[in-house]
């Protein structure tokens, strides 16, 4: 790992760093000498000159997101121990394989690799680069989770970005380890199967583990309805917890498949509807007062703040309309995962959802990632999951 060039830093500007916030934004840079390429490994200087932290460098308005504040240690031994020390933390969160086999390794910024997704999948790796620096230390993963993990390990599967859109690139994925490209996995002692070179993100969404399991405990003789189910996590936890019965939709038909064969890995009864249709056009055809239960788990509406407007809007309208259908004194769970939707502005979407469904609404429960995606003090962006369980009832 060599040090490409050094980062100065303006005077006053050192501070985030000193604050151990993993983000440099270009305005911040003085200046850079030798000129850096996105993805180099740079060591940032404070305002004198002092070595302050090691980062990757890219060209845009981050321009580093800093690896390292320790500039006593190399940064390759730093991000070894760094590395050994989540996956050990991690295999702590799960003693019990035979229960939940499947977890997030690394969690970008939280863990100390800003950029970085690795997600375990009962021996098999997913590896999501979110920023371009990433792709020169792919050697050095594939060593270490291979020197962590042995002979058992099976697969390493690298998930390919579009580094400027910081969105999943239409490019096939590129196996670093093994061949395989789905599996069977285990969550709190339910079956999923999981396809990491088709599915969207590494796959599977392990941030919702005990959200779902949350759904479990409310759903006995009840009728739940997920609304964009993808591969139907909500939907096998709601049968699993007694739901009379569990409709499923989502626009994409792979999804809904998929979904299916979720379902029937778990249950030989069947309770289960799928149905591949648009979301919005589904809930506003339904009868009112049917489901006990509705699930809105969207993707992120707003994925920068430049969207957020129109986000807000399309939030207010899915909710409001379920606020409308859902039975009375029946449930909502509600989500955003868009960073850019903070949690005192997704309440106030609520509570204009609301008022424009003239209905009573009353939070019971607040909902956020599960304990494999922590979210680090020092970096407050990474708290993305936002999530109500909502009582509505008529005034």
């Amino acid at each position: 790992m060599e040090i490409k060039s050094i980062v100065t830093l303006n005077k006053g500007r050192e501070h985030s760093v000193y604050n151990k916030h993993p983000w440099i934004f270009s305005g911040a840079i003085k200046n850079v000498l030798p000129k850096a390429e996105s993805g180099d490994l740079i060591q940032i200087n404070d305002f004198k000159n002092n070595p302050v932290a090691y980062g990757l460098y890219n060209e845009s308005s981050i321009a580093v997101k800093i690896i390292s504040f320790n500039t006593e240690l190399n940064p390759e031994v730093h991000l070894k121990n760094k590395l050994f020390n989540a996956l050990s933390n991690k295999q702590e969160l799960f003693p019990n394989s035979k229960i939940t086999n499947s977890y997030r390794l690394i969690h970008g910024e939280a863990d100390g690799f800003p950029g970085l997704i690795i997600d375990f999948y009962n021996y098999h790796i997913v590896i999501q680069e979110q920023h371009s620096g990433w792709k020169n230390f792919r050697e050095f993963f594939v060593s270490q989770l291979t020197e962590f993990y042995g002979e058992k390990l099976q697969t390493i599967y690298l998930k390919k970005m579009n580094y400027q859109l910081n969105e999943e690139s239409t490019e096939k994925g590129e196996h670093l380890l093994g061949t395989e490209c789905e599996t069977t996995i285990l969550e709190n002692g339910l079956k999923f199967k999981v396809n990491w070179a088709q599915g969207q993100k590494t796959g599977f969404f392990l941030d919702q583990r005990n959200n779902r399991n949350l759904l479990k405990n409310l759903s006995e003789n009840k009728k739940v309805l997920n609304t964009f189910c993808y591969t139907g996590g909500f939907n096998v936890y709601a049968q699993s917890g007694g739901a009379d019965e569990v409709t499923g939709i989502d626009i994409s038909s792979d999804a809904v498949k998929m979904s299916e064969i979720n379902q029937q890995l778990n249950f030989d009864e069947n309770k289960y509807t799928a149905i591949n249709s648009d979301v919005m056009n589904y809930l506003q055809t339904i009868e009112a007062d049917y489901f006990d239960i509705i699930i809105l788990d969207p993707p992120a509406f707003a994925k920068s703040k430049h969207h957020l407007k129109n986000a807000y809007r399309a939030y207010k309208r899915i909710n409001q309309t379920a606020m409308e259908k859902v039975k009375e004194n029946g449930l909502i769970f509600t989500f955003s995962c868009s960073q850019a939707m903070d949690k005192q502005l997704f309440k106030k979407m609520i509570f204009e959802s609301a008022i424009s469904a003239g209905k009573n609404v009353s939070i019971m429960y607040h909902l956020n990632q599960s304990e494999d995606h922590p979210v680090n003090i020092y970096f407050p962006e990474g708290d993305y999951l936002k999530g109500f369980v909502l009582q509505i009832k008529a005034f």
